[in-house]
């Protein structure tokens, strides 16, 4: 209890620090616009897949209905912190309330452990339906992916409290001053004044709940590219092979920019301002590019999209 009354006390608010120093307005503007510009188009583009999925009774599926679960979550995770930069990048004042900062993190790490949870779970609905396909019905229903994506997001926002309760119990007396474009743990661990390893150790435990999904995804992957190579029929192996092509390209897009930002970070040529935009990307990008990568390697989506199209402006846009 000393210790949160000790940050209470020293920190009311919190300086954000990152792109403040090494552009001129014009730049910071351009920058601003930019990060709008992708945040506008990934509530777009996930709003109408969600809608998609919503209207057409054609994809009222397990997979599909994880797919949009997925599509909530990427309107949520930019949300929390893109309209909070650009309002850095618009405006002198930097300064955020120390329980707003917590909020943030909580939510970014919360929203991203529970994204982590759900591609798991689709790696899951893949597995089952490709290498158990007169199992599928019976293992995975639409209520069973609505019940599964719900426990996603519960899980991933109870495993937040943990790095949260770990600052607010960690002795912070040094700068208020945060290196980031946004309140992340690992760097606002950096403020207290003791030997923050045993804080940096549990904050990788809290995220190794982003690592053991990806070793089930492997694993799940791994056995459907072994299945795939045992189906004879040339048009089933396309079709399976295109659904679990997409899903592996949102993986990617998940874990590799992260891991980019990690490894700026810890190489020394690496300069502040590459690994700043770099770890700001990270939850711009993917999920601005998920949904085109859905509509465009997704046969039912794609035709779906064209017939609501044709609905809204006329029956002269071609079909898929």
């Amino acid at each position: 209890m000393a210790n949160l009354n000790t940050t209470e006390v020293h920190f009311q608010e919190l300086i954000i620090t990152g792109f403040q120093d090494i552009w001129d307005r014009e730049s910071k503007l351009s920058l601003c616009s930019l990060f709008l510009l992708t945040y506008i188009i990934t509530i777009l583009g996930n709003l109408v897949f969600v809608i998609l999925v919503k209207l057409n009774r054609r994809l009222h599926a397990p997979m599909y209905y994880f797919i949009c679960n997925l599509a909530l979550l990427d309107i949520c995770i930019p949300s929390v912190t893109v309209p909070k930069i650009a309002s850095y990048l618009l405006f002198e004042n930097r300064s955020i309330k120390l329980e707003m900062c917590l909020t943030q993190m909580l939510f970014y790490i919360g929203l991203w452990i529970a994204e982590s949870f759900s591609l798991t779970v689709m790696s899951y609905d893949r597995y089952q339906a490709i290498c158990n396909p007169l199992m599928y019905p019976s293992v995975m229903s639409n209520n069973k992916s609505i019940k599964l994506s719900i426990i996603c997001w519960i899980g991933g926002m109870t495993i937040a409290l943990f790095p949260c309760y770990l600052f607010l119990r960690a002795p912070i007396c040094g700068s208020n001053k945060v290196n980031h474009s946004f309140c992340d743990y690992f760097v606002l661990i950096q403020l207290a004044c003791t030997n923050i390893a045993s804080y940096s150790a549990a904050g990788f435990t809290a995220s190794s709940f982003l690592v053991l999904p990806l070793v089930v995804i492997l694993f799940s992957y791994s056995r459907i590219m072994l299945t795939l190579q045992k189906i004879t029929s040339l048009e089933g192996r396309k079709k399976a092979f295109s659904t679990s092509a997409s899903h592996l390209l949102v993986i990617a897009m998940f874990y590799l920019l992260p891991v980019f930002a990690f490894i700026c970070n810890k190489t020394p040529g690496c300069s502040a301002n590459t690994w700043l935009m770099a770890a700001t990307m990270q939850n711009i990008l993917p999920p601005m590019i998920n949904p085109f990568i859905y509509s465009f390697r997704t046969k039912e989506i794609r035709e779906c999209f064209i017939q609501l199209l044709r609905s809204l402006f006329g029956s002269k846009l071609p079909l898929a």
